[in-house]
């Protein structure tokens, strides 16, 4: 999608793209399956498919057209919109866990503080 787009709405089949400008957008997808490259579903790719059915903004990759980023809760998603395949590949995904990895570090000290004390 070309920068000129900006403003547009555009639907494809399962589909719905809203370019609000050359950085953003808001997609929501209407059946159209998430998955990796490989064919493989996951969590991630569940709660990228839940995600889109609803509809989200998003970050427009400026270097690659199609290919978008988000970020939902705790994770991070960067997923392609494979038109001709009429598919949404999710590239990559990095899922953070802030509590999980606090509480660790709590663990870490106390078991620290057990042995010293």
């Amino acid at each position: 999608m070309a920068s000129t787009d900006t403003g547009m709405r555009i639907e494809r089949g399962s589909i719905e793209i809203e370019l609000f400008n050359a950085r953003s957008a808001w997609i929501r997808s209407n059946g159209r399956p998430v998955t990796s490259p490989r064919g493989h579903t996951c969590a991630a790719t569940q709660y990228l498919d839940e995600a889109l059915a609803q509809g989200i903004v998003v970050k427009c990759d400026p270097h690659r057209a199609d290919f978008f980023e988000v970020d939902i809760g705790d994770a991070w998603f960067y997923f392609h919109v494979a038109d001709r395949l009429g598919r949404i590949y999710l590239v990559a995904t990095l899922m953070r866990c802030k509590t999980t990895a606090r509480n660790s570090e709590q663990n870490l000290n106390r078991s620290l503080v057990d042995r010293v004390g």
